[in-house]
């Protein structure tokens, strides 16, 4: 067998190989994404119910340590939230209404902290 046939094929061998791996590593890294989201839309979820039961409290005005872990759970919704809209391919009005639409903001006070996110010039 002649050398450059030998090294011919062990460059074709070496192309297959390396395509098999960045195929496996692009399916892996959708995967991962797509639990990444999961995970941040079930932390929103668990945050906003946080949210809802300090708002309904009724020592919320009253302990000022309320108060400020409320200001701090808002915090966090926000976190998420960013974390959620830099998720997206193209994030847009078109963006939160779909959210709206499917339940993963369901109240006005939700879709205006997703607004904040919004490029100016998408307004």
């Amino acid at each position: 067998m002649d050398f450059i046939v030998l090294i011919s094929i062990l460059g074709t061998v070496a192309s297959v190989a390396g395509l098999s791996a960045a195929l496996t590593q692009s399916v892996r890294l959708k995967q991962l994404k797509r639990r990444i989201n999961a995970d941040v839309w079930l932390s929103i979820r668990t945050v906003s119910s946080m949210i809802n039961k300090l708002e309904t409290s009724s020592s919320l005005k009253q302990d000022s340590n309320i108060d400020q872990v409320y200001g701090r759970t808002v915090d966090l919704y926000r976190h998420l939230l960013k974390k959620a809209v830099l998720e997206e391919k193209a994030f847009s009005e078109d963006t939160i209404s779909k959210w709206r639409k499917v339940g993963k903001l369901y109240t006005d006070w939700q879709v205006s902290q997703a607004r904040q996110f919004l490029q100016t010039n998408d307004i």
